[in-house]
């Protein structure tokens, strides 16, 4: 499927943060890599940090593994640009092999400053 691009004035500012665009491009391959036991750690940095509430995490972690990324991945994402640099930084400190995975096949933007 070929990926269309959305002209730069139509996309909300917030979306156009490169932190945030990361973890949307990171999204697919983040859903079908990332571990059960990687990702309770990542709930569990999320909620330490405040990104996500009791609820969400609990919430998260009723699901099966894919859906359970799939809700982290999106979760954190809708929350913008500072729940996606703590996002960020919890990858590359709880498991830079994963991360450093990411970064090769996606690339790192310039200006994410973890």
């Amino acid at each position: 499927m070929s990926q269309r691009n959305v002209p730069e004035d139509r996309v909300p500012a917030e979306d156009r943060d490169p932190a945030v665009q990361w973890v949307r491009s990171i999204r697919t391959e983040f859903i079908e890599r990332v571990s059960l036991p990687f990702l309770n750690t990542l709930l569990d940095r999320l909620f330490e940090f405040r990104v996500i509430y009791d609820s969400e995490m609990r919430s998260a972690r009723s699901k099966p593994e894919n859906e359970r990324a799939r809700e982290v991945v999106d979760t954190v994402r809708n929350k913008g640009a500072e729940a996606c640099r703590v996002l960020i930084e919890a990858l590359s400190e709880k498991d830079p092999y994963f991360y450093n995975d990411l970064v090769k096949s996606r690339g790192t933007p310039t200006s994410l400053v973890c």
